[in-house]
């Protein structure tokens, strides 16, 4: 089980072998982005990293079972970690809403020796409200995939944060204010994929 912090940065491309952090540089949309990787095998993710981290991949494999309960549990310590935070640090709601967290299941190519399947991959990515991909490394399927929508994701969050700021500052009454959350809410669960890591 792996946990890696991205970071977006300016333009540019470089690897830190010392460091053991890796830049890619992605473009999207016409903008360019590097994306710094930080990769740990530790468990515990701080405070300080988890609100510097602007992605965070949560990463196991379909052929060990330990490897997805670890990941597992590493989302429900994260989201426990962002309930703590003030309310103001989290301008998406409760949980890991306000961050681009991803659920990755590695080595999908091993299908002959697979033991989680992507019904239980999905379903956890949904229950945590984070997003799901199946990769595999070795064959270089849905990499490139997962590091675009990373950025996706990152970039969606932040729009959608200075959409619910700018709202947060009209000047709305109370009842209207409750009417608006309970539409933004039936249209995200109406229109809510895991899958899909281009939307939110």
């Amino acid at each position: 089980m792996y946990l890696s912090n991205f970071r977006i940065a300016a333009k540019g491309t470089k690897e830190n072998i010392a460091s053991g952090n890796t830049t890619v540089s992605i473009l999207l949309d016409g903008e360019e982005a590097d994306l710094e990787c930080v990769e740990s095998k530790n468990l515990i993710l701080s405070l300080e990293d988890f609100t510097a981290a602007d992605a965070i991949l949560v990463t196991y494999s379909v052929t060990d079972v330990a490897s997805f309960r670890k990941a597992t549990n590493c989302l429900t310590k994260m989201r426990d970690l962002a309930n703590k935070q003030p309310v103001t640090s989290l301008p998406l709601g409760p949980g890991l809403r306000s961050k681009a967290v991803i659920l990755v299941g590695n080595k999908s190519d091993l299908a002959r020796v697979r033991i989680v399947t992507t019904e239980n991959g999905r379903s956890v990515a949904n229950k945590y409200d984070v997003k799901f991909i199946e990769t595999s490394v070795t064959i270089h399927h849905n990499v490139d995939e997962l590091l675009v929508g990373a950025l996706s994701q990152v970039r969606l969050k932040a729009r959608q944060a200075a959409a619910l700021s700018c709202r947060h500052h009209a000047k709305f009454t109370s009842r209207a204010k409750n009417l608006w959350n309970r539409l933004l809410q039936k249209c995200d669960l109406r229109f809510h994929s895991c899958d899909n890591l281009h939307r939110l």
